[in-house]
């Protein structure tokens, strides 16, 4: 007879984990606005975001100069599902109440990404004028 309850400290450890991580995900949705499941989607994303981008240095890729402008770009698709919530409980459209307000259409999404590449250049210059990195 097996008096081991190992499978249960595991399945207790799992549900205190999968708690935690749903109320960082609901205290995360709070904090910027939106409802949970964009909330946690945008935080999965920040997450893999975050993983990919220390890979990317850890195995020495690019430096962190060159790598700074894709590095700006890439964050700011991030962020378009909070945008497109935040446009969705908006009164005010482009057009109409029915319409996506001004920063959840493409085109200022495209833009801001144009934006943040530029951004992302000038300070890739600075750095190699001031060769700090």
């Amino acid at each position: 007879m097996n008096n081991n309850n190992n499978g249960d400290f595991v399945v207790g450890v799992i549900i205190i984990f999968v708690a935690v991580m749903a109320l960082i995900a609901w205290k995360f949705s709070n904090v910027i606005g939106v409802d949970v499941s964009t909330g946690t989607g945008v935080l999965i994303r920040l997450v893999m975001f975050t993983f990919c981008w220390i890979m990317v240095w850890n195995l020495n890729l690019f430096t962190f100069s060159e790598s700074l402008p894709f590095f700006i770009c890439s964050i700011w698709p991030v962020w378009w599902p909070v945008l497109d919530y935040w446009s969705e409980h908006s009164f005010f459209g482009v057009f109409g109440p029915e319409d996506p307000t001004w920063y959840a259409t493409w085109q200022t999404k495209l833009l801001g990404f144009f934006v943040l590449a530029a951004i992302g250049y000038g300070i890739r210059k600075l750095i190699q004028i001031q060769r700090i990195f």
